[in-house]
């Protein structure tokens, strides 16, 4: 009998719990995040210039690759100065 009353309490207590725990309104407007449409970087190009060199590079290491998609064959010399030649290997 103790067992059943212990198991039926806890199932109250847990529903009570559940009901009650929350109650803020999470549908608010007024806590929604703002995304601005366009941002704004001063000097963009002088603070990445290195990470932008990074991205030419790979950019003719991976055309220059992409070119066997056409039939074409590469020479195994270009590709070694092409990867040697840049700051990502």
């Amino acid at each position: 009998m103790f067992y059943v009353f212990q198991k039926w309490s806890l199932a109250l207590v847990l529903f009570a719990v559940a009901f009650t725990a929350c109650k803020k309104d999470d549908d608010s407007d007024s806590d929604t995040l703002q995304i601005p449409s366009t941002y704004t970087s001063p000097n963009f190009e002088t603070n990445a210039a290195a990470e932008l060199q990074i991205i030419d590079e790979m950019d003719a290491f991976l055309n220059y690759l992409g070119t066997v998609d056409s039939g074409s064959t590469i020479e195994a010399t270009t590709a070694y100065n092409l990867w040697n030649g840049t700051n990502f290997k």
